[in-house]
Order: C-alpha cells, then structure tokens, then sequence
C-alpha cells in the first residue's frame, strides 16, 4: 500500500515543485515508525515509534512551503499531535509507577494476577508481584483511559476528529491521501496489543462506551461528508466513518471481531488506494 501511494505520488511531487529527495525520506521513516509501532511490546517502545511516524507526517503536511494552508495544517497537526501524544506518555507513566513495569507480557501477567486469587501467589520472589497483586484497579483504569484517548485522537475519532479537517485540506493530496489510509491499521495492532493482550478485560467493561462512541463517529462521519463539495474533505468524514465502524469490531472483545476488524481495514486500504 505504502509503495504505490509512494509510486503515484512521484508526479504530483514534480509538479508541486516539493524537494522529491525530502519528501521520499520522511515517507521512509514515517514507514519505519509504523513498523515499529506494528512490533513493539513496550509502552516506551511503542510511544518513541508513535513520535517517529508523527514527526515525518508533522513535515509532510507543511511541505509546500510557499502555501499558507499547509504550513497552518502542519503546524495544527503538530500542536493537537503533541498533545495526545503527552497524553499516551501521562497513562504510560501512571502504568509503570503502578505497576513497575511498561512491558506487554509482563503487564498481561500482573493483569491476570490481579483478577485471580491474590493469597495464592507466592509473591516472595518478586517485588513487583508485590505490588501488583494488591493493586487498585481504578486507578489503572485511569491510566488506560488516557492511552485509549490518546489513540483515538490519532485515529481521528469523534469527538476527537476536528483536527484532521483542517490538516487533510490543508497538506499536499499526496500527504493527505497517505495520512488517511496508512497510519490506521498501525493504531488498531497497537489497540488489539494493550486492549486484548495485556487489559481484555477493560475492554469487557468499556464495551458499551466504545460501541457509542463508534456510534456517535458514524453519524458524524456520514452526515457531515454529504455537504462537502472538496474531495480532501470527504476524504477526511470518510475516514472517520471507517473508523467508527473499525470501532464497533473492536468492540466485540471476541476473536471473529479481530478478524472482521483487520479484514475491513484491508478493504480500506484497498478502497483508499483505489481513490
């Protein structure tokens, strides 16, 4: 997907007179910090990736430098991007003072210690068994909402959407269509490692809320595409729509919700492709 939005966007590149050296370059890297994000196992890990793809797609959208629009697009996207940024590291953070730990496995193991027997442990070997056993679940359901929200900032799901208006009309049709598609399916493996993998059972007891705020992203996805006369734009609701029904998938908690969520973001990637 990635190679052919970088193959077809070689002449819009030339004719925008946009430095064809650059731009190859920070698609490169915003590609590396995808795949990182797809294989890491560590909070830490998994935010430094996050922070890599973000500071390529920061200067892609303010690659026309002669254009007010783009440079007002990439420097939205930088300040909202920060922010939910500092977000994932605010709950990264409050994960590791609770718990001692920022790994995948490791916080799995502790979320299971937590929801079985704790007098049945023998919790004289490691400190951090210690800690977690006994911990307070809330206060680790604090921390997850942060991250949560933070990815659905990412995401561009509403009520988090209004930035990527701006920011998908704003930067070059070659940025914008490359925003839109590829970054996406990249988020839901990082989601389906925290949320299925280390906390199933957060999403057990956040279904409901999901499920409407997927609901209330479809609404505003499909109405608010209907009066756009620019493509960018309903290119832009399109995306939240789609992730609204990516949404209701993940939502499920199931293994058939995993398969239809990636199976639609597949056909996604080819629908965008195909615009």
């Amino acid at each position: 997907m990635s190679l052919f939005c970088f193959l077809m966007s070689q002449r819009y590149i030339k004719v925008q007179k946009i430095n064809f050296f650059e731009y190859s370059i920070l698609i490169l890297f915003a590609l590396l910090g995808i795949f990182f994000i797809c294989s890491s196992n560590d909070l830490i890990t998994a935010y430094l990736s996050i922070e890599l793809q973000s500071l390529s797609f920061y200067i892609m959208a303010a690659m026309k430098k002669d254009s007010a629009f783009s440079v007002d697009a990439g420097l939205k996207y930088f300040i909202l991007g920060a922010f939910s940024s500092s977000l994932f590291l605010f709950g990264s953070s409050i994960l590791y003072g609770v718990s001692g730990t920022t790994n995948f496995e490791d916080l799995k193991n502790l979320s299971f210690c937590m929801g079985s027997a704790p007098y049945s442990i023998d919790m004289s070997n490691d400190s951090t068994f210690i800690r977690s056993v006994f911990l307070d679940g809330s206060l680790i359901q604090f921390a997850l909402i942060f991250i949560f929200v933070s990815l659905l900032f990412k995401l561009a799901v509403a009520p988090f959407h209004l930035w990527s208006l701006d920011v998908y009309e704003g930067s070059p049709s070659s940025s914008t269509f490359f925003f839109a598609v590829v970054p996406k399916l990249a988020i839901f493996v990082l989601l389906v490692r925290i949320f299925y993998s280390s906390f199933f059972e957060q999403v057990t007891k956040w279904r409901y809320y999901i499920v409407v705020v997927a609901i209330l992203t479809i609404i505003v996805g499909s109405f608010g595409g209907l009066e756009q006369k620019k493509l960018k734009s309903l290119l832009a609701y399109s995306s939240i729509s789609h992730m609204g029904y990516t949404l209701v998938a993940f939502s499920t908690g199931t293994f058939e919700g995993m398969q239809i969520l990636f199976c639609y973001l597949f056909l996604y990637m080819i629908a965008g492709l195909c615009i």
